[in-house]
């Protein structure tokens, strides 16, 4: 009998060598890659319907359920503590120092920016922001946006173009009339 386990061991053995120095070579990758991905699908399918009601069963599972939230939170500390010892003590740090000033001069500049649209829409200083907004008279308002230099275009005039208002009276026939002719 062992010798029959050993006969086998060898023709399969003999089998994969032969797929895999001399067959396998010469197949394209994506015939491959499909094979292989339906291969794991059918597998994925088949222990699927083999051990469903063992999933169905099993309940230990459900009793995590309860510590979700707690480790969820746990992680989200871990992280950040992760995040601050990488960027705070490493030699990052001296990035994360000028990159917060940039972002402190970026916000500067974006608040007088707004500020002097206020200023420009709406007729307030920065002291006049705390009271109560007049509406903006858009009407007055001049935006210094350039205007485009397009020429005119006028639609060229077609002599036999079809009157097309028959449509208006629900009248299908003249409509058609018109239209084609």
């Amino acid at each position: 009998m062992d010798t029959l386990y050993t006969t086998f061991l060898l023709i399969i053995a003999a089998i994969a060598a032969i797929l895999t120095y001399a067959i396998l070579p010469r197949i394209p990758v994506v015939l491959l890659a499909s094979a292989s991905a339906i291969a794991l699908a059918g597998g994925v399918w088949w222990h699927l319907t083999q051990f469903s009601w063992e999933y169905r069963t099993s309940t230990w599972q459900e009793q995590l359920r309860n510590y979700a939230g707690f480790v969820m939170v746990f992680a989200v500390i871990v992280m950040a503590y992760g995040f601050y010892a990488v960027f705070a003590t490493s030699a990052m740090a001296p990035v994360t120092t000028s990159a917060m000033s940039m972002i402190t001069d970026v916000t500067a500049q974006a608040s007088e920016s707004v500020s002097a649209l206020q200023e420009t829409m709406f007729g307030i200083d920065e002291e006049d922001v705390g009271e109560e907004l007049p509406p903006p008279n858009f009407r007055n308002m001049k935006l210094n946006a350039p205007k485009a230099n397009a020429p005119k275009a006028n639609a060229p005039k077609v002599p036999n173009a079809p009157k097309l208002n028959a449509a208006k009276n629900n009248d299908l026939y003249s409509f058609a009339r018109n239209l084609f002719g």
